[in-house]
C-alpha cells in the first residue's frame, strides 16, 4: 500500500479517552461553522475522536486518491496510531453529508479487526452531475468561472490527464 501523500494528515486525533474511539470522516464546509468531528471532540468525553479529513490527502502533489484508497490508508493510520491498550476497543465511524461513502469503506476497512458501528448523519450520494455543479460553483466563487470542469465519472476515475488547476 503506498501512502496518500498531503499536505495535510488524513487522520489525526482531536481527543484522548478510554472509551470506544470514534472516527469522524467530514468535509469541512465553506462556512464558518464548526465542524461535525470538532464538535463531537467537544462533547465526547473520555472518547478519543478522530478527524478523517481526505482534503489534505489529495492535495499537494497529489490531486486524487480513490475511495478505496483514502479507506485504506485511514484505517491504517488509526490502528497504527492508537494506543496499545486501545486495542479491540469498539470504533464508531461517523460520516457526515458526502463522506458517507468513505466512512462506510473505513468502516468496512476497519471491521476485521474489531467491533465497528457506522452512524451516516445526512447522507448524501453525489453523482456526476451534482459534483460538477457544485464545481462550477466553486470555481465561480474563487473567480474561475470560464474554466470548465474536470473529464471525470465515479466510474472512471480521476480526471483526464490534460485537466490542471492552473
Amino acid at each position: 500500500m503506498q501512502a496518500v501523500v498531503g499536505t495535510q494528515p488524513l487522520c489525526s486525533r482531536l481527543s484522548t479517552g478510554d472509551g470506544a474511539a470514534v472516527l469522524v470522516a467530514d468535509f469541512q464546509p465553506l462556512t464558518a461553522s464548526p465542524r461535525l468531528s470538532r464538535l463531537i471532540s467537544d462533547i465526547a468525553a473520555g472518547h478519543p475522536v478522530y478527524q478523517v479529513d481526505p482534503r489534505g490527502a489529495v492535495s499537494g502533489d497529489r490531486l486524487y486518491a480513490a475511495l478505496p484508497e483514502l479507506a485504506e490508508e485511514t484505517a491504517a493510520t488509526f490502528l497504527a496510531t492508537e494506543p496499545p491498550e486501545a486495542a479491540g476497543r469498539p470504533v464508531f465511524v461517523v460520516g457526515h453529508c458526502s463522506a458517507a461513502a468513505l466512512s462506510l469503506r473505513i468502516a468496512d476497512r476497519l471491521a476485521g479487526e474489531r467491533e465497528v458501528t457506522a452512524v451516516l448523519v445526512q447522507p448524501s450520494w453525489p453523482g456526476d452531475d451534482h459534483v460538477t455543479e457544485r464545481f462550477a460553483e466553486f470555481q465561480g466563487k474563487l473567480g474561475w468561472a470560464a474554466k470548465p470542469a474536470p473529464t471525470w465519472t465515479a466510474t472512471r476515475g480521476p480526471p483526464s490527464p490534460g485537466w490542471s488547476s492552473s
